[in-house]
């Protein structure tokens, strides 16, 4: 491995703030459109008699939203992101780890994403919560789950993993993986991630999440990998909201330890292929010198 050198740590470090930076601002700057945009509105229909009323109806307004700003946000921060790369006259496939993929590469990652899913809510659904968290998780998902099919998809399934993956996994991690032990580059990366989410428990899994597809770009050597299973993940939690399934605990106990099992057997498979294609370079390395 080559040494990074104390200036080479730097620009690292500046370029994972700078992606940080761009991200949350702009969040930030879509959030304050709408806001305003909802003001406009409650003012115009002129129902609300009081200001917690006006606030409650401007809030409202703004929740049904939710994945227009999911939509409009990724929209734009991809959008910055890609001039300043340009601009900066850096290859964007390079800056954020992006490959090419075989088919096998994406049936596994088809199998991961089933794994991961499967244990993700058979533990969501089975460990003990505080009922306040619980409510509040609850009211703060309902107004998503509420929205039109068309925009759950195009905002959770498409716009929502292509521009977190490649903010989070792609580029900031990227970055500090450079200057930093990987478990720390991973945290650090999924801390700001998680806590963009807002909502506790939100911030909870989408952290681990999130440690979890840091993983698996660093080992894939491919941020399509995080894409692919990060979107297919949001679809399968929209189809299980879909059917409202209620499920008892012996069940879940079921499905967490087939998702455990199904999960191990395909990152297994994943790693064990990671070190056939570097044992397969260091010999192409040796013949050529």
């Amino acid at each position: 491995m080559e040494r990074v050198t104390t200036k080479q740590k730097l620009s690292c470090l500046i370029q994972a703030v700078k992606y940080a930076l761009i991200f949350i601002i702009c969040q930030v700057t879509v959030t304050l459109c709408l806001q305003i945009y909802a003001q406009g509105k409650v003012d115009s229909l002129g129902l609300a008699s009081n200001t917690d009323e006006y606030n409650s109806d401007v809030s409202q307004i703004v929740g049904s939203l939710s994945y227009v700003y999911v939509i409009l946000y990724a929209l734009l921060a991809i959008g910055v992101v890609l001039f300043f790369i340009k601009a900066e006259k850096r290859s964007f496939m390079y800056e954020a780890g992006l490959k090419k993929a075989s088919l096998k590469d994406f049936l596994l990652w088809f199998v991961i994403s089933v794994g991961a899913t499967a244990v993700t809510l058979a533990l969501f659904n089975m460990i003990p919560r505080d009922i306040s968290v619980v409510s509040s998780y609850v009211e703060s998902s309902k107004v998503l789950f509420d929205s039109p099919f068309i925009l759950k998809l195009l905002g959770s399934v498409v716009m929502a993993p292509l521009c977190e993956e490649l903010f989070f996994r792609g580029l900031i991690f990227n970055n500090l993986k450079k200057i930093m032990p990987l478990f720390v580059a991973a945290v650090f990366s999924s801390l700001i991630f998680g806590v963009l989410h807002g909502q506790i428990l939100w911030v909870a899994y989408a952290t681990a999440f999130g440690v979890f597809l840091c993983f698996i770009v660093h080992y894939s050597r491919n941020l399509a990998a995080a894409l692919v299973i990060h979107a297919l993940f949001n679809l399968y939690n929209i189809i299980i909201d879909l059917l409202k399934l209620s499920v008892s605990v012996k069940i879940w106990m079921a499905v967490l330890i087939a998702g455990a099992i199904i999960l191990a057997i395909s990152l297994v498979t994943m790693l064990k292929g990671e070190q056939n294609c570097e044992g397969a370079q260091e010999r192409v390395a040796s013949e050529e010198t």
